[in-house]
């Protein structure tokens, strides 16, 4: 699961809310029972959140929480979560990216999600080559993992659920 993606997609249904009571482990067993496999694992890919040199306490809340829920994930049966990065970034367009005001400075710094997704794509193309599992459903809405889907289908079974947030409101 990418879920950078996941959580963009609960957002939007749920207008711009996160509801607390979202069940990743009944969404990531529904969704494999829509192709026809039972959930052995499911690998999350996410970032910790970013944190402010001199953060907020709504900063510091939702760093908190994040980490809270991002440890609990990881006593989910069957769930492995597999973290990448958050760097701060500029010179991105401001109405695909979300967007952050520097307390010190009043510079806007947007922030980008680095190697989750690429962990996310080697993953599945080691466990497809190694046989280590006998189907990989695959939650991105990145173009990049088509590839990753292509590649993993010549080896073994391959679901693809993919949400292209640039068509759908993104």
């Amino acid at each position: 699961i990418d879920g950078g993606l996941l959580d963009y997609v609960i957002k939007a249904v749920n207008n711009g809310k996160h509801p607390s009571a979202f069940n990743y482990e009944m969404f990531a067993d529904e969704i494999c029972k829509l192709f026809g496999y039972t959930r052995n694992r499911t690998y999350y890919y996410h970032c910790y959140p970013f944190e402010h040199r001199n953060p907020t306490e709504e900063q510091k809340e939702f760093v908190r929480k994040r980490r809270i829920f991002l440890n609990s994930l990881q006593r989910t049966p069957r769930f492995i979560f597999k973290p990448g990065r958050v760097n701060a970034v500029t010179n991105f367009c401001q109405k695909c990216h979300e967007k952050i005001i520097c307390r010190k400075c009043g510079n806007e710094l947007l922030l980008r999600q680095k190697s989750a997704d690429t962990q996310l794509a080697v993953d599945a193309v080691i466990l497809a080559l190694k046989k280590q599992t006998e189907a990989i459903v695959l939650i991105g809405g990145d173009a990049d993992f088509i590839t990753t889907f292509q590649e993993a289908r010549n080896h073994i079974q391959t679901g693809l659920a993919f949400y292209d947030y640039k068509t759908h409101g993104g």
